[in-house]
């Protein structure tokens, strides 16, 4: 029978800090990008600041473990839905704020406030645009990602599917050879190679193969 495919080392997190995404980058590829890795994208202005920060860690086990403890207690946040006028002209109204006020803060035409306001709304806005105007309100942008469900378990499912995958075609030529696998030892057998394959580069991979 064929030896497993070996999907390489496993890498390490050495970010030191923040970690930090450019406020550049639009909500609508923010959204993508969490969509793309299972998550669920929330952004708000709060009174209060925030910081998403990931120390050092020895493995991507450590630093899974140490984010799932997080997230499970962000997770009674994604309940918090934006306002149906969206923050900047919800906090705006709250503070008896006109559009043309909130202009002369920013530097721009009360126009230009109005299609912050719209573009808040449509999910188009800019982070770079959206911390401006929550520094003019006095307010601060919060984003994070919140994973649907533990990163472990996301992981491991990811690891058992490429062990079926590759074991399945293992099966496959030990049939042709009349070399029958029992399906206790079969499924023994993925969830071994399952084991070697988590945290091993190439996991995420789309390839037929990894490693």
């Amino acid at each position: 029978m064929e030896r497993p495919v070996d999907v390489g080392d496993s890498g390490r997190l050495t970010n030191e800090g923040q970690t930090k995404v450019p406020l550049s980058v639009s909500r609508p590829i923010l959204n993508f990008i969490g969509k793309a890795a299972g998550h669920t994208l929330n952004i708000g202005l709060y009174y209060s600041s925030c910081s998403f920060s990931i120390g050092p860690m020895s493995t991507h086990r450590d630093a899974r473990r140490n984010l799932d403890g997080r997230f499970r207690r962000l997770r009674e946040l994604t309940n918090e839905r934006r306002p149906h006028k969206g923050w900047i002209r919800a906090i705006r109204d709250a503070l008896g704020m006109s559009r043309e006020e909130l202009g002369n803060r920013l530097g721009v035409s009360q126009q230009a406030v109005a299609e912050f306001e719209a573009s808040e709304i449509r999910g188009s806005i800019q982070l770079d645009t959206l911390d401006r105007v929550a520094a003019a309100l006095e307010c601060d942008v919060v984003y994070f990602l919140v994973p649907r469900r533990d990163l472990d378990e996301m992981v491991r499912d990811q690891a058992m599917q490429r062990a079926r995958t590759y074991l399945s075609r293992v099966s496959h030529h030990s049939r042709l050879e009349d070399q029958q696998i029992e399906e206790t030892q079969e499924l023994e057998q993925i969830q071994d190679l399952a084991e070697r394959y988590i945290d091993r580069r190439g996991l995420w991979s789309n390839r037929p193969d990894v490693g």
